[in-house]
């Protein structure tokens, strides 16, 4: 029979099932990416308003590249919703725009999983949900250590959603 699984079986239930499953995750898949790219423009927005105070001689001096913090967030409700900031000259201003820009992603209270400085930062995620977040003086050692972290922490394997190293250039 052409036109697709048959409804009355349990093999065709089976069949609309995970096609319905798998249509699910493609759309959560893009929505991702989506949210990605307007964190990227949001921080881009806020790399421009700070680059233009530091222009304006509100920089902490010249020379040598002063601190650099980042901050992740993520959903509470949802841990598949990550927002992140880099390049801030304090931990306050990292982490309210990591916050805000997971607020605006969720439109409820996210959770904080790591606010770094200087250093490489990761976030690991289980399917379950499960997550867990380092920071480490090199990128494939903060890349492990959340990765263990959120294997422990949910006994199950954990995919690495973010991982980058301050000071960030892009």
């Amino acid at each position: 029979m052409e036109g697709g699984p048959d409804p009355s079986t349990i093999q065709g239930q089976t069949q609309m099932q995970n096609d319905e499953y798998q249509r699910q995750a493609q759309e959560r898949n893009q929505q991702n990416q989506q949210q990605d790219r307007q964190q990227d423009q949001m921080n881009q927005q806020s790399q421009q308003q700070q680059s233009y105070g530091q222009r304006r001689g509100y920089d902490q001096g010249s020379g040598a590249r002063g601190p650099s913090f980042g901050a992740i967030f993520v959903g509470a409700a949802n841990p598949s919703v990550i927002r992140y900031s880099y390049n801030f000259d304090s931990r306050a201003k990292a982490r309210a725009a990591a916050m805000s820009a997971c607020f605006q992603a969720t439109g409820a209270v996210c959770k904080e999983a790591l606010v770094f400085n200087n250093s490489c930062g990761a976030l690991a995620i289980s399917q379950s949900g499960v997550w867990a977040a380092r920071s480490a003086p090199l990128f494939p050692q903060a890349i492990d250590e959340a990765r263990d972290a959120c294997k422990s922490a949910g006994r199950q394997e954990c995919t690495v959603r973010k991982a980058y190293c301050l000071p960030f250039d892009n």
